[in-house]
């Protein structure tokens, strides 16, 4: 199972022709071998819940990853894998897990995976590594990512063994639908471990693409440098630092991942040099934040997670 779970996180990294990245909720209840409540939009708690609808060279597909608090340092953690999709998406009916060879997770119509109980030490070190945009392309670190899982997924691993999930409306900025499902623990257990998902609701919208990206990162001079924020995530406080070789002036603004201005942390400031700035993010939520240097001449964005 940690093999399916790799493979699927892997296809990320594909070679996109197109991608819409959006923000937002999924919530359940499950009951079963385990039960309780899955809302992956908490107030003042983990908010980790996006979408990335993306089309590569032969496919499309869309992706759901969430994160919620269940208190006591206690995390739940559930992943869905659309193949065959239109894109932009539009209303569909999807059963779970569709056609596809059941030994080959990534030709299945639909994977989900829920995986619940999890430390947040686990939590820190998978966004950690979603956070690292070390490289000018702005993908996941893989190698980092591979080897977390490998070393610290939880065996408590439930995936979609039928049901149904629907986008019942889908426009140029958001989307919403609705889920079924029973999952099945994969590891051998009499009876078997099942919990089934029950007024499944999803709900996204859209987030401004162009202050989340990070692919114009490579049209900067090569000496001008806003380094990666550090500690990356954290728990209040980061540190950002960026050198400019001549005078520019410059803004660094703190963005949420709806692309909305949070803070200026220098604006329009005429600067030259090493500088280090201090962000806290004592009075926000949860969730990934994002750091955006602009000049007339130049723009870039590094990104980080705050956990609290």
């Amino acid at each position: 199972m940690r093999l399916l779970l790799i493979t699927v996180i892997i296809v990320f990294l594909s070679n996109l022709l197109a991608q819409n990245l959006y923000e937002g909720q999924i919530s359940f209840d499950y009951s079963g071998t385990e039960s309780g409540t899955f809302t992956g939009f908490v107030q003042d708690s983990i908010q980790i819940g996006g979408a990335i609808n993306q089309e590569s060279s032969d496919s499309s597909s869309i992706y759901f990853l969430s994160v919620t608090d269940q208190g006591d340092d206690v995390f739940d953690l559930f992943l869905v894998v659309l193949q065959d999709t239109v894109f932009p998406l539009q209303e569909r009916d999807w059963e779970i897990p569709g056609s596809g060879d059941e030994d080959n997770p990534l030709s299945l119509e639909a994977v989900l995976i829920f995986i619940p109980g999890v430390d947040s030490t686990l939590v820190e070190q998978l966004t950690g590594s979603f956070a690292d945009t070390s490289s000018n392309q702005d993908s996941l670190n893989i190698d980092t990512l591979v080897s977390v899982v490998l070393e610290t997924i939880s065996d408590n691993i439930y995936i979609g063994l039928s049901g149904l999930l629907s986008i019942t409306e889908s426009n140029d900025s958001t989307f919403s639908g609705e889920l079924e499902a029973v999952l099945l623990k994969p590891a051998f257990h009499f009876p078997p471990h099942l919990i089934t998902i029950s007024d499944g609701e999803l709900f996204f919208q859209r987030t401004n693409f162009e202050i989340l990206s990070n692919t114009d990162e490579v049209i900067l001079p090569s000496s001008i440098k806003l380094y990666s924020p550090y500690p990356n995530p954290f728990n209040p406080i980061t540190k950002i630092e960026l050198y400019i070789p001549d005078q520019e002036i410059v803004s660094l603004g703190v963005y949420n991942l709806s692309g909305r201005q949070l803070e200026k942390l220098i604006d329009n400031k005429e600067i030259f040099g090493n500088h280090e700035m201090i962000w806290d993010g004592s009075s926000y939520p949860s969730g990934i934040y994002f750091f955006r240097l602009n000049s007339k001449n130049f723009h870039v964005t590094k990104k980080a997670v705050l956990i609290k």
